[in-house]
């Protein structure tokens, strides 16, 4: 896989260094730069281009490119972004992708042009593991609607002088200091915010680097980054810059959050904190110190987390987010660039269940893997779980973690209680027709389990096709995972869940299955289960009771908000259970034909 560079500075060295970590199958075979300032590092670490360019139109011309990134200084990332895409090459540029508004008009119909897709942005603070907890917290409404933010990017004196020192001290070749530096910082809360900017006031000066604060010994401190590269000068204190070294920000966003943001360019111990207050509490952190809290409207820890030293912060760009947003530049090479022998197999049938038989009875190789269209999985997801896999002995099935958090709340509370759930380091299936799933994970890497999810499977190919799966289980389905793989369980069959890899489960579109039919499915599906597996007297009061729950949980739901949306599933709830009272025999010999007939959704 191929690779040319227009613009060689340290900054898209260790981002190549970090790609080329992930995929060794990546090389770097041309550059374009009068002084490449990423030469030294990618001499030390093996990869320096042997082949030079005096223009980026002349390395297109005569190299066959999979992936162009873009280094130069930021005024001329538009030039070299519109000829890689004319020339048809997937572009990586580093931030700021451009510099003022003129050229953002510019690229948007670009983008228009070519798509989004075509361009990836080095905006690499979205990767880190503190956007990730933090973005993971607000998608599962722990601290409630984002209201305001206090965020702060300040850097040591030595990082100062380089901006003073360096092209990025001029604002029309930067774009200014605060969209030079901070645009990572203000496209994570922009993130986190989920809106638009509406109003700002911006204020900032230099005060710092002017000649009346110069130092009367020496300028060391200032000059530790001796780099030097295009249109770099010596002056610090006396510099010809035209930037500020200090800014304030406050932005209001479309929805009514707003953000209060400071950096300053000369501060002896440098910190990037952030306090997001929520309706419903609060979260707090510091990139550069590493740690994260969160606290819920009680004043109840809900997160205490220090990634500092996990991620090697002191050694690793960006607490760690190099590496993972190299992860992310691999996984659009390879989806461009491999051509994978794929069989695509019509499903005449209208099911789910139907589905996997029938890709089942396709497939040749030694292994398969059952994955759901709404997971998303890491680079090395296969090499890891086959790895899992033949290191345990006699595993007939295994699942990767799925990324879930669940919040704590009265409806939790009673669904346990009436599921009678334990806390247990296992996956195990419950008369009610549910699972536990074990949150949190102290020791163990891989635990056995009752069931796994249909979200993501793998299996020994041979050994699986002896069983099939239910196709009285159709359409969409629900459960038809936890009927095949308890099956297994039952037949002495051994499944594991691995912590090793992890995936992570999208929702699914709505528009798979109304709230009616779900909510009907669920019950139906539900009940049949239980009669194959389950059928004692004590069996089927654990089963009534866990109706009673539902049925008790629905009205929460009610009383906590008087939405359309919960009165019709409070609704539909009735009229379910009493839908397969009424059809209790058919259901308990598999004949569901009543409830097929009832829905016309096509699979």
């Amino acid at each position: 896989m191929k690779i040319g560079v227009v613009g060689f500075g340290n900054r898209i060295a260790h981002v190549f260094y970090e790609l080329k970590q992930i995929n060794s199958d990546v090389d770097l075979v041309a550059y374009v730069d009068p002084q490449p300032i990423g030469k030294a590092y990618a001499l030390k670490n093996n990869f320096f281009p042997q082949k030079k360019y005096q223009t980026l139109n002349e390395m297109i011309t005569n190299e066959k490119l999979d992936l162009l990134m873009i280094g130069s200084p930021n005024h001329l990332h538009l030039e070299h972004i519109k000829e890689g895409l004319k020339a048809g090459l997937r572009i990586f540029a580093e931030k700021p992708i451009v510099v003022n508004e003129i050229q953002t008009m510019q690229l948007a119909k670009l983008i228009k042009e070519f798509g989004a897709d075509k361009i990836l942005v080095g905006l690499v603070l979205r990767y880190s593991q503190h956007a990730r907890s933090v973005r993971e917290m607000i998608k599962n409404n722990l601290i409630g609607d984002v209201v305001s933010i206090e965020a702060s990017e300040h850097i040591m004196p030595w990082h100062g002088g380089f901006f003073m020192r360096n092209w990025r001290r001029k604002e029309k070749y930067s774009g200014g200091f605060m969209l030079e530096k901070c645009c990572h910082d203000i496209d994570f809360y922009s993130m986190i915010t989920n809106s638009r900017p509406i109003k700002l006031a911006s204020f900032g000066s230099r005060r710092s680097f002017i000649p009346k604060n110069l130092p009367n010994g020496s300028l060391d401190e200032y000059t530790k980054d001796r780099l030097r590269g295009w249109e770099s000068k010596t002056n610090v204190f006396d510099s010809d810059a035209d930037i500020v070294d200090h800014q304030v920000a406050i932005i209001e966003y479309e929805n009514k959050a707003v953000l209060s943001f400071h950096t300053n360019m000369k501060v002896p111990d440098e910190y990037r904190r952030f306090a997001i207050i929520g309706s419903k509490g609060m979260i707090e952190g510091d990139f550069v110190r590493g740690f994260l809290k969160a606290h819920d409207e009680n004043n109840n820890l809900i997160l205490d987390e220090n990634y500092g030293s996990a991620f090697g912060q002191e050694i690793k760009g960006h607490y760690g987010a190099d590496s993972m947003m190299a992860k992310d530049i691999n996984s659009h090479l390879i989806s461009d660039n491999f051509n994978l022998p794929v069989k695509i197999i019509k499903n005449t049938k209208n099911s789910l269940t139907s589905g996997r038989n029938l890709g089942l009875k396709n497939v040749k190789n030694k292994y398969v893997f059952f994955l759901d269209d709404d997971i998303r999985i890491e680079v090395n997801y296969f090499k890891q779980m086959l790895d899992d896999y033949l290191s345990l002995l006699n595993c007939f099935g295994l699942q990767a973690h799925v990324e879930q958090q669940y919040k704590p709340s009265l409806r939790s509370i009673i669904f346990n209680f009436f599921n009678l759930y334990t806390l247990s380091d296992n996956c195990i299936v419950k008369p009610s027709v549910n699972v536990t799933y074990p949150i949190k994970m102290y020791d163990k890497k891989i635990i056995s389990c009752q069931w796994i999810s249909g979200t993501n499977q793998l299996y020994e190919t041979s050994k699986l096709k002896a069983y099939k799966w239910d196709e009285k289980l159709t359409k969409y389905c629900d459960g038809e995972d936890l009927d095949f793989s308890y099956n297994l369980f039952l037949n002495n069959k051994k499944l594991f869940l691995t912590f090793n890899q992890s995936i992570k489960h999208d929702e699914s579109s709505p528009s798979r299955l109304n709230l009616k039919e779900l909510i009907y499915m669920r019950e139906v599906y539900g009940l049949y289960i239980f009669y194959k597996y389950f059928d004692k007297s004590s069996e089927k009061l654990t089963y009534a009771w866990s109706r009673f729950g539902k049925i008790l949980i629905a009205l929460i739901n009610i009383v906590k908000g008087l939405k359309i949306y919960n009165l019709l599933e409070f609704k539909y709830l009735i009229s379910a259970l009493f839908f397969v009272y009424k059809d209790k025999k058919n259901i308990k010999s598999g004949n569901l034909n009543k409830f097929n007939n009832k829905f016309n959704y096509k699979f």
